[in-house]
């Protein structure tokens, strides 16, 4: 967020919920406010840590019992 938002964006409060290493998805959780920030700086990230690495969103939802149905 910060490389692309910078300090503003490096602000918004984002969380990792679940985490699976099996299959490398990750639940993340952050206010509507937000959401199109941190979307767009996943998707124009192209490495992590020296590693190249993509990131798809699959799924939105307003809250976490969405994430079931």
């Amino acid at each position: 967020l910060k490389s692309v938002f910078g300090e503003c964006g490096a602000a918004i409060p984002f969380s990792v919920v679940k985490y699976c290493p099996d299959s490398n998805c990750v639940i993340l959780a952050c206010p509507d406010t937000g959401l199109v920030k941190l979307r767009t700086a996943l998707t124009l990230q192209n490495n992590y840590q020296g590693f190249a690495c993509c990131y798809s969103v699959e799924k939105v939802v307003k809250d976490l019992i969405s994430l079931s149905a």
